[in-house]
């Protein structure tokens, strides 16, 4: 663990998506504790998830798209503690809401750009502009040039990083009136189902893919992919793979 060099690479990027990562596995270990502990040590570890849930939000504005989904399916399978469950997890919620949206604008903190938290919809609406342009009517280009600033949102696309799209947000425009935004995201979804459902799989890919080989800060330029002396090196060869990961890379 010590000298696996991934580690210490890591240990030297100082960006919130560390300590996101960890956290994830910690709750990832916990509920696993959670499907294997007997039901007296039930409510001991849920109130450790909903803890560990609450630092994910707070360190990330899309830790709540993962709290709130988790958090719905605890509670339909630990049915004896269901009450409470919803109970500490829904003040943790109302906590995150406070501290985001009434703290620190209280305390004058610069906070970051708020399209961190609309990674997935965003990047489901420019996977829709970049493979069927033709499907959108006029209004709903315009709705997309007022919100992008006139950007072409085809051109920043990029299957495996939302950023380019994200940060290209007028989030101005968006907090002075979102109920466009959000129309146009509920009314492509409706017709294009297969594009919303793969951005997000190849958004994510580098979590749950074996062979994913694209590290994100290679992603963003900042260090090569061989950096530290980090090579792929694929452990498990076959034919389905090999076109998950052509699909990935290449779609």
């Amino acid at each position: 663990f010590g000298i696996y060099p991934v580690f210490p690479m890591y240990g030297m990027t100082m960006w919130k998506d560390v300590f996101f990562g960890l956290i994830i596995c910690l709750i990832v270990l916990n509920i696993c504790m959670l499907c294997l502990a007997d039901e007296s040590q039930h409510r001991k570890i849920l109130i450790h998830n909903v803890l560990l849930s609450l630092l994910m939000c707070l360190i990330r504005h899309n830790g709540a798209i993962v709290f709130v989904p988790t958090a719905v399916a605890l509670a339909i399978r630990f049915r004896k503690q269901r009450k409470f469950y919803i109970l500490f997890a829904s003040g943790a919620l109302a906590f995150y809401l406070l501290f985001q949206f009434v703290i620190i604008p209280l305390s004058s903190v610069l906070t970051w750009r708020n399209s961190e938290g609309f990674s997935i919809p965003l990047q489901q609406i420019a996977r829709v502009v970049f493979y069927d342009p033709e499907s959108l009517s006029d209004d709903q280009k315009q709705v997309i040039t007022d919100y992008f600033n006139g950007k072409d949102l085809a051109s920043l696309y990029n299957p495996v990083l939302s950023n380019n799209v994200k940060f290209s947000l007028d989030e101005d425009a968006f907090a002075q009136d979102p109920q466009p935004l959000i129309k146009l995201w509920w009314d492509l979804g409706k017709t294009h189902l297969q594009a919303y459902i793969e951005a997000p799989l190849q958004n994510s890919y580098g979590y749950w893919y074996p062979e994913a080989v694209k590290l994100q800060n290679a992603a963003l330029g900042l260090v090569y992919e061989n950096y530290c002396g980090i090579h792929s090196q694929p452990l498990i060869r076959s034919r389905i793979m090999e076109k998950i990961g052509d699909f990935m890379l290449n779609d």
